[in-house]
């Protein structure tokens, strides 16, 4: 695992995105899932892409190939498609932005109403809020409030040199990253029609949390929707994962299944360690030895060959 831990120090931190319940920290651990599946050079797709920390950590390394990003929110749809098409007018952008409240009730307003802005607005809009708001919640509140009279600034996670060189360097692998704008069952049925099935693939669903989706994310799931998506993923016939808090109901969705119970560190306005369980179907997991195996910072406290009905 020594040299996976390397190549993830040298990729350093590659999404411009901040996003609540982010799965990048899973890195080491998928490039040995995908390695020890003989999985390496596959199509890897992400129905829920959000910040997509982790797919884009995974082409930059030479873990995938070609990554699939499927996001049914408009912003961040459009954020990714202009992060590819309109790389450098992005860029101007971040380096001439004013930094300040007015700015921001300006991209507020943008983001509240995109169908009634360009796509280089909308993407704008999306950054700008991700980096100033607590969390990086684009509807959530402005770092040290509208006053600024708080310990941090709203500029404070906006390092316009950095995020222009991240956005740079997504660019320069445009030609293997795919968007799309679907709702993510929808876009799970019909996934033959992007990934040619003489290539080799692997599909990761990070859902909106079952308990407390609601409080982070704009396009949250109910009960039922998390049900219809665990029949989805269980008709597919390549290699999948999904990853969930772990709570009861959703071992119910996914009996027969292997599974994985992990920790890791979040910081969602307060310091947590979240407790999270991931289903796999397809897939052989890669040897823990011990029970507290760490895929740093990924830590195991359980797993199982099945979900037991």
């Amino acid at each position: 695992m020594e040299h996976l831990q390397q190549r993830r120090q040298a990729i350093g931190f590659v999404t411009p995105l901040r996003y609540p319940g982010g799965k990048r920290k899973l890195f080491p651990f998928f490039c040995d899932l995908i390695e020890h599946n003989n999985l390496s050079g596959a199509h890897y797709v992400e129905p829920f892409a959000g910040g997509a920390g982790l797919a884009l950590s995974l082409l930059v390394s030479g873990c995938v190939k070609v990554v699939h990003l499927n996001d049914l929110d408009v912003a961040i749809y459009t954020f990714w498609k202009t992060v590819l098409e309109e790389t450098e007018e992005l860029c101007r952008r971040i380096e001439e932005v004013p930094i300040d409240v007015t700015t921001w009730e300006r991209q507020r307003e943008i983001i509240e109403q995109p169908d009634q802005h360009t796509e280089v607005d909308v993407a704008f809009a999306t950054l700008f809020l991700n980096r100033t708001n607590r969390s990086g919640i684009l509807r959530g509140g402005i770092i040290g409030g509208k006053e600024q009279t708080g310990k941090w600034k709203m500029d404070a996670r906006f390092n316009r040199e950095e995020l222009i060189r991240r956005i740079r360097r997504i660019s320069a692998y445009k030609d293997r990253i795919k968007v799309y704008n679907q709702e993510a069952i929808q876009f799970l049925q019909s996934i033959s029609q992007y990934v040619p099935a003489s290539e080799k693939s692997l599909i990761y669903a990070d859902p909106p949390y079952y308990a407390k989706g609601h409080t982070l994310y704009y396009n949250h799931y109910r009960p039922n929707d998390h049900w219809r998506l665990a029949q989805t993923m269980r008709n597919l016939s390549c290699p999948w994962v999904v990853s969930y808090d772990d709570v009861e109901a959703v071992y119910e969705f996914y009996q027969g299944t292997y599974y994985l119970r992990y920790q890791l560190h979040y910081t969602a306005q307060t310091r947590r360690r979240s407790g999270e369980v991931m289903f796999l179907q397809g897939l052989v997991l890669p040897p823990i030895e011990e029970k507290g195996k760490w895929w740093r910072p990924m830590y195991v406290v359980g797993s199982s060959a099945r979900v037991q009905a």
